[in-house]
């Protein structure tokens, strides 16, 4: 158990102008482990993004619509773990290793629409 605190879900992570990725835009406690690598998969989800969409705004939101599912999952069981529980099953199921190999493929295209459940 530790005294870190994590930040709530649905925050936003991007206006016009600007973007946040990694603990500035979802800090968890460390208790996953997972703080780097989900900054990383973070930075290439932007980058794949800005490459393939029309406009900034529309990178911004298929960066967040790509990345929250997997970023809030991770931050609740880490919070869990943190506070002593075991992690809740995920609300939204995990992404496969090939999806996220996918995701994070620079020669891949970014996956549009949303994930069949």
């Amino acid at each position: 158990m530790t005294n870190a605190v994590d930040l709530p879900p649905g925050l936003r992570w991007h206006t016009p102008r600007a973007v946040l990725i990694g603990d500035a835009a979802h800090a968890a406690s460390p208790a996953t482990g997972q703080g780097a690598s989900m900054a990383l998969e973070d930075a290439v989800i932007l980058a794949k993004a800005l490459r393939d969409a029309p406009t900034p705004a529309a990178a911004f939101a298929d960066y967040d619509r790509l990345r929250r599912p997997r970023v809030e999952t991770n931050i609740a069981s880490s919070a869990a773990l943190s506070a002593g529980r075991p992690p809740a099953k995920p609300q939204t199921p995990p992404l496969t290793a090939e999806e996220l190999i996918g995701q994070l493929s620079w020669t891949a295209p970014l996956p549009s629409g949303t994930r069949s459940q």
